[in-house]
C-alpha cells in the first residue's frame, strides 16, 4: 500500500477538464479518476497523522496557478495522454514540505502534469489524435486543494487506479 498526495484543481477548471476525463474514459472505456496532478507518492505508514501533516504543509501555500506547456501522451500507463505543466516556486515549496514530512523521504520525482486518460489500448495514431483535438480551455490550470489517497503500490490498470481511496482533502488557502 502507498500514499498518494494529489492536487486537484479549483472551479471553473476542475469541472473542464474533469469533463475531458469523463468523456474519453467513457468513449475508451477506461479507468474513472477525478482530474489531478500527483504531488507525492511514498510507502503509507499507517502512524501517520494526515490532517496534522495537510494543516503543517498547506498552511503557508495559497492556491497555485500552473502554466500549461502542451499536450502529450507516452506509452506510460499513467500517462497515456496528458497535459504537461510548467513547476513553479508554489509547486516546489509544496512538494518539499510534503516529502520532508515523510520522514523517509521517497524517491518520488516532482513532475506536474494532469493526465487525461490511463487506457493501454490506444494506439500511437489515435493518441495523436486527440493530442490534436482536444482544445484546453486557458493557458493555466488553477489548483486549491490537495488530497491524501491509499493505493496499491502498482499503478498498471483500470482496477488499481478505481481502487484509490481518498482519506482526507485540504483546501490551500487563497491568495
Amino acid at each position: 500500500m502507498q500514499i498518494v498526495f494529489w492536487l486537484e484543481p479549483a472551479e471553473p477548471d476542475r469541472a473542464f477538464y474533469q469533463a475531458i476525463i469523463d468523456r474519453l474514459s467513457e468513449q475508451y472505456d477506461a479507468a474513472r479518476f477525478g482530474a489531478h496532478i500527483t504531488l507525492y507518492v511514498d510507502e503509507f505508514d499507517p502512524n501517520l497523522d494526515i490532517p496534522s501533516l495537510l494543516e503543517t504543509v498547506a498552511q503557508d501555500i495559497p492556491v497555485i496557478d500552473l502554466k500549461i506547456d502542451r499536450i502529450q501522451y507516452s506509452g506510460s500507463f499513467t500517462k497515456t495522454l496528458f497535459i504537461q505543466l510548467q513547476s513553479d516556486s508554489k509547486l516546489e515549496q509544496l512538494f518539499e514540505a510534503v516529502r520532508n514530512y515523510s520522514g523517509s523521504p521517497s524517491g518520488y520525482v516532482l513532475n506536474p502534469h494532469l493526465s487525461l486518460i490511463y487506457s493501454r489500448s490506444l494506439t500511437e495514431a489515435q493518441k495523436q489524435e486527440l493530442a490534436d483535438e482536444i482544445e484546453l480551455r486557458d493557458r493555466s490550470i488553477r489548483f486549491d486543494q490537495i488530497s491524501v489517497l491509499t493505493a496499491s503500490k502498482k499503478v498498471e490498470t483500470r482496477e488499481d487506479i478505481e481502487s484509490a481511496q481518498i482519506i482526507h482533502r485540504k483546501r490551500l488557502k487563497l491568495a
